[in-house]
């Protein structure tokens, strides 16, 4: 999956809060709660936890289906450290791309979960750079007219 665009993370780009149902909604029959507002969500301050190393990209293909769809907005922390099993953008010879990041004993993997892209297999020769840990993806089910 490569990183199409980017972006700083500001408030600015959500600046209206919404409200929030305080309530979890189940995917199969409506909740007897359904109209029932809490409190308001301000969708900023939900994704970003700091804003000084936190950035915005858009990214395209179908190497993270069906994690991240192509065309998703990823929110991504520089401050993070990637853990196994996070999704990371890094970048591997001069190329950013955004996978899974993987640790052995003495070996770092960056995974697709598309099956059909192969394991990138860290070595020395490799000029690899974590650019962030992805933390929130937001997926586009439907394009607006």
């Amino acid at each position: 999956m490569k990183v199409v665009d980017y972006f700083e993370a500001a408030e600015e780009l959500f600046p209206t809060a919404l409200p929030l149902y305080e309530t979890y909604v189940p995917m199969g029959f409506p909740s007897p709660a359904e109209n029932y507002t809490a409190a308001s969500l301000d969708i900023a301050t939900y994704l970003i936890r700091r804003k000084a190393t936190t950035y915005y990209i858009k990214v395209e293909g179908d190497s993270m289906y069906p994690v991240i769809h192509s065309g998703a907005l990823l929110v991504v922390d520089r401050s993070l450290y990637p853990r196994a099993g996070d999704i990371v953008v890094a970048l591997i010879n001069r190329e950013l791309m955004v996978k899974r990041i993987r640790y052995s004993e003495e070996q770092i993997y960056l995974v697709a979960e598309n099956e059909a892209y192969p394991t990138v297999a860290i070595t020395h020769y490799t000029d690899f750079e974590v650019q962030g840990v992805v933390t929130f993806a937001i997926n586009q089910f439907r394009k607006f007219d």
